[in-house]
């Protein structure tokens, strides 16, 4: 049986006042990951996971997300979250969204028809 996945779709996280747009990942980013380290994981989990967010803000100041070409531990991403933008994120979300984004990229065995 064969999953097809919609990469195109993005499912909203919402953390205080925050939308963010967590994509799915592509497979060979998903395989690759685990070669990396911690660290890496985490910041490619952001960079290729977030499409983009509403309502973020920094001391009132809306900050607005943008997106680059970018290698991540070795592993190119296309329309990744620019570090800038990564860099914007407080710690404590960070953790969060790299739960949701893998979260929301597991298969379950309903959904594969197992």
């Amino acid at each position: 049986m064969v999953i097809a996945r919609s990469l195109s779709e993005c499912v909203e996280y919402i953390d205080t006042n925050t939308t963010f747009y967590i994509r799915p990942l592509r497979h060979r980013v998903m395989l690759r990951m685990h070669e990396l380290d911690d660290a890496d994981q985490v910041e490619l989990l952001i960079r290729a996971g977030i499409s983009g967010w509403k309502n973020m803000q920094h001391n009132g100041v809306p900050i607005d997300s943008a997106h680059e070409t970018a290698s991540i531990g070795g592993i190119e991403v296309l329309n990744a979250l620019s570090l800038e933008s990564f860099d914007a994120l407080p710690l404590t979300i960070i953790t969060k969204l790299s739960h949701e984004i893998l979260r929301v990229n597991q298969v379950t065995e309903e959904q594969a028809g197992n």
